[in-house]
C-alpha cells in the first residue's frame, strides 16, 4: 500500500473556502472504501482501486465527496490527488477565501403566491 502523507489541518480547513479552484475530478492514490447510501443510511460498501478517477462533488474539511454512478460518498482527501491538482498546499493556503455558496430556496418558496380573494379593479370615473 502506498504511504499517504498527512495533510496540514489548515489546508484541509481552507479547501471548502476555495470552491472555484476545485478540479472536476480526483484520482485515488490508494485503495479506498466507498459507502453506498440509501435515504441517509449506509446500505453497502465497495472498494475502489488506486488510480480510479472520480467526479468531485464537494469538499468538506478532511473529506472529498465523490460520485460513482448515481451514488455519492465522502472519502478522505488524503486518499486523493486533490491537493496536487490544486497546485500543492502552499498554493491552496495562498488562495483568497470565497463567500459561501448561496442556499437555493425550496421550489415552493419560489412560487408566486396567489391571492386568497380576487383583486378588484379600480373604477374609472
Amino acid at each position: 500500500m502506498a504511504e499517504v502523507r498527512r495533510v496540514a489541518a489548515e489546508v484541509l480547513a481552507k479547501l471548502p473556502k476555495v470552491r472555484s479552484h476545485w478540479p472536476k475530478e480526483v484520482k485515488l492514490k490508494e485503495k479506498t472504501f466507498f459507502s453506498i447510501y440509501d435515504e441517509g443510511r449506509v446500505v453497502g460498501m465497495m472498494t475502489l482501486d488506486a488510480g480510479s478517477v472520480l467526479k468531485l462533488i464537494e469538499v468538506k474539511p478532511q473529506h472529498a465527496v465523490v460520485r460513482v454512478g448515481q451514488s455519492t460518498s465522502p472519502i478522505p482527501v488524503e486518499n486523493t490527488d486533490l491537493i496536487e491538482r490544486m497546485g500543492g498546499e502552499k498554493n491552496i493556503l495562498d488562495l483568497r477565501d470565497e463567500p459561501p455558496p448561496k442556499e437555493t430556496p425550496p421550489p415552493e418558496a419560489t412560487k408566486p403566491k396567489t391571492p386568497d380573494s380576487p383583486k378588484s379593479e379600480p373604477t374609472k370615473p
